[in-house]
């Protein structure tokens, strides 16, 4: 073969080589961050959207990023594809992610505790530190007989959780509109208050924060409630207009 035919094989094999890494070699940016395998969760907040990879349990973010909610320790520089979440000291995976306005939570699988990392303009990260915010995860405070989380929710500007053993649901952050529902409208919290608990209810088996207003299933009876703003009838109690610092009954459909 002439040295120019050579040189032509040569040339074919290395485009080749190359359209083979090109096709091989690079996953896609959710594929390459769950590991191939999948997601056992995902949440989406008000302009960012957070996962649990399915295998390792290893948190990650996307979207916008002005406040440090994608947790990456990169405040202010958002992305278009996961990015993995800081992990803290003696937490190896998460159980459960949730993506509120401007922040974000979780909850450590193996230990249930609660950590927290974006906008804490109103305490909703829970840590003791309102009005400074954080672009990894902080733990948030635990009250007095709580050993744990089993749920945690992130609203607007407000957060709660329901604790692992009691049952019981404790919010923190903005409270204008009695989203906190521990009886105290107007007055937020930097770490976690105790819901009032309602006639009846022993515990909640599962609890959600929107904007302005909260709420959660009594774990026995299954009953709904809701507090908070009520401007649009969003409590379900018939009453609209009438806001709630603390849990109304949803009244049951027919």
């Amino acid at each position: 073969m002439s040295r120019r035919g050579c040189v032509g094989v040569v040339a074919a094999v290395a485009v080749l080589a190359l359209g083979l890494v090109a096709v091989v070699g690079v996953a896609s940016p959710a594929s390459a961050a769950a590991g191939s395998t999948g997601w056992s969760q995902v949440s989406a907040g008000d302009l960012h959207t957070c996962a649990i990879a399915e295998t390792a349990g290893a948190a990650y973010c996307w979207g916008a990023n002005g406040d440090g909610q994608l947790g990456n320790n990169d405040l202010g520089v958002g992305s278009g594809v996961p990015v993995a979440v800081e992990v803290p000291g003696g937490v190896t995976g998460w159980s459960q992610i949730t993506a509120g306005g401007r922040h974000t939570c979780a909850v450590a699988e193996v230990s249930g505790a609660a950590y927290c990392w974006g906008a804490n303009g109103d305490g909703q990260l829970g840590n003791n530190d309102p009005g400074v915010g954080s672009g990894v995860p902080v733990e948030v405070e635990v009250p007095g007989g709580v050993t744990g989380w089993s749920q945690i929710t992130a609203g607007g500007r407000h957060t709660c959780a329901v604790a692992e053993v009691s049952g019981a649901a404790y919010c923190w952050g903005y409270n204008d509109k009695g989203q906190l529902g521990n009886n105290d409208p107007g007055v937020g919290s930097g770490v976690p208050v105790a819901v009032e608990v309602a006639v009846g209810v022993t515990g909640w088996s599962q609890i959600t924060a929107s904007g302005y207003h909260t709420c959660a299933v009594a774990e026995v009876s299954g009953a709904a409630y809701c507090w908070g703003y009520n401007d649009k009838g969003q409590l379900g109690n018939n009453d609209p207009g009438v806001g709630s610092g603390v849990p109304v009954a949803v009244e049951v459909a027919v």
